[in-house]
């Protein structure tokens, strides 16, 4: 949605990346490819058939265990993940000092986009190499630094592994097993950019990256991981249809039964056990960032650092660790249950938009009416736009006399703290006006 001047707004919608040399065929789904029935992958191909992220070939195969080169994936992912588009802004113009070679390649767009979101990809300088086929442990890679983390290595695998982004070659849960040496193929890319749009991902604590490193050919299993990394639940409009297929046949690397909040089917509440829920009683525990002090998060929550540290058994309060979780004794947020794990404090200011012409310069007759930038459609009491570079999409927040609100949605103007609350009634968001100095609390 294109940002107009009456009223502070957030620029959404998707970014339509031009039609890029990709194999072509006028195939509309997987089932009609001749080599992906039965396909462990074959749900991800049809996906990513559906929404455009890549095509068939003309002999009407689709060719899933061929190796992707550096440039096709990049064009898969910038026609996909939310994350990607959001950060680059397609109003923003184009550096004549990018550093790139002269544009005479079909993936020259995507490669200046990269540059500017500091992918480690190869090819910004060396066409050659974009063609070439890309590790497994390459895309791992990007797929951290579109969603904001400078992983390198094992720390990218662990990431994606630790956020069932992907998985490993075998039953195994190690960084071995992931194989990172070997070129991903077309099934996997789609799989792996198909599971980053229903993941809100996080950060495992050093601790964590530390202790799966050292685990080497040692057995682990998802679970561990999902310790380190729990899965929030979507958007409630991404709750309502679980997934149709068994895990039945499907490699190591595939993802069991679920629906788009992560659950499988087996966890999720009868009727009658949701009539029977008892509160559990609320928890609230910060992760501690690099610089964080045991005085600056005594100011940040209002409680004191004699508190903090008998609550936290810390024997030094001098010595905290980044990715530490430090229960905060005392505070709680409106509504909230069980544990509750803060990442970010946010000093904010916020305004208000909404989908009308006046905000979006679209009518409810555009095909991107309504649409935000992650791809879900804007909701009252639900959406909030942010700089996802901040916080990334799918992050709940809590912000103080507003509620709880996931980002969804980003504008040209929503940089930094700033952040921009959707409203249905155009009169109700100029009411709501500029408003500085708002506490958020952005939620793990």
């Amino acid at each position: 949605m294109n940002a107009m001047k009456m009223i502070p707004t957030a620029l959404s919608g998707l970014l339509l990346i031009g039609s890029l040399l990709v194999p072509t065929a006028e195939a509309s789904g997987s089932a009609r490819f001749t080599d992906t029935t039965d396909h462990w992958a074959s749900e991800a191909i049809e996906w990513a058939i559906q929404n455009h992220i890549t095509q068939g070939y003309p002999d009407g195969t689709f060719q899933p265990n061929k190796p992707v080169a550096e440039a096709e994936f990049l064009a898969m992912l910038f026609r996909s993940t939310p994350v990607t588009e959001a950060v680059y802004s397609a109003s923003e113009p184009e550096s004549a000092e990018s550093g790139l070679l002269v544009e005479q390649h079909w993936a020259d767009p995507l490669y200046k986009k990269a540059a500017k979101l500091n992918y480690p990809v190869s090819g910004i300088n060396d066409a050659a190499k974009r063609s070439t086929p890309l590790p497994r442990l390459n895309a791992a890679e990007i797929m951290a630094a579109a969603y904001g983390y400078d992983y390198q290595g094992e720390d990218a695998i662990i990431f994606v592994m630790a956020n069932d982004l992907a998985g490993g070659k075998d039953d195994s849960f190690t960084v071995e097993s992931f194989r990172g040496a070997d070129p991903i193929t077309r099934a996997e890319a789609v799989e792996l950019i198909k599971r980053s749009k229903v993941r809100q991902v996080c950060r495992p604590p050093e601790p964590a990256l530390n202790k799966l490193t050292a685990r080497g050919a040692s057995s682990s299993s998802p679970a561990d991981a999902q310790a380190y990394c729990k899965q929030p639940k979507r958007a409630k409009d991404e709750l309502q249809e679980p997934a149709k297929d068994s895990n039945d046949g499907m490699p190591a690397n595939s993802l069991p039964a679920h629906d788009s909040s992560g659950e499988t089917s087996s966890d999720r509440p009868t009727q009658d056990q949701a009539a029977e829920h008892t509160p559990v009683a609320q928890k609230v525990y910060y992760q501690v960032k690099k610089g964080d002090t045991l005085y600056k998060i005594s100011k940040m929550f209002s409680v004191s650092i004699k508190e903090l540290t008998e609550s936290n058994h810390l024997d030094n309060p001098e010595q905290i660790a980044a990715g530490q979780l430090l229960y905060i004794p005392g505070f709680q947020l409106p509504e909230g249950e069980g544990e509750i794990i803060i990442s970010q404090v946010i000093n904010a200011t916020l305004t208000a938009y909404t989908a009308g012409y006046e905000s979006t310069g679209k009518t409810p007759s555009h095909p991107a009416y309504g649409v935000t930038k992650s791809g879900s459609y804007v909701e009252e009491g639900r959406t909030v736009a942010v700089d996802p570079a901040v916080i990334p999409f799918g992050t709940k927040l809590y912000i103080e006399g507003i509620g709880y609100r996931i980002a969804e949605d980003t504008g040209s103007a929503i940089i930094g703290s700033r952040l921009d609350v959707y409203f249905e009634d155009l009169e109700e968001a100029r009411q709501f006006g500029l408003q500085r100095g708002i506490t958020v609390y952005v939620l793990s």
